[in-house]
């Protein structure tokens, strides 16, 4: 699994995550409005990564890079 497949993987879970979903952590998934690649959202970069909108509209970006 390389850098972009993995990008998809966590979009795909961050994008279709269960509703019934909850949890005493930090993310709470249900916050989640969009989840974006860096190529969908416009960042000029050659890294791949995740655009993830929260629902009071905080951003975050998520470089994927392989250890």
């Amino acid at each position: 699994m390389d850098e972009r497949e993995f990008t998809k993987a966590l979009m795909a879970t961050l994008s279709e995550a269960p509703g019934d979903y909850t949890s005493g952590e930090a993310l709470d998934i249900e916050q989640v409005a969009s989840v974006e690649t860096y190529e969908e959202a416009g960042i000029l970069t050659r890294d791949a990564g995740l655009v993830v909108t929260m629902a009071d509209r905080t951003k975050f970006q998520n470089t994927i890079v392989r250890a």
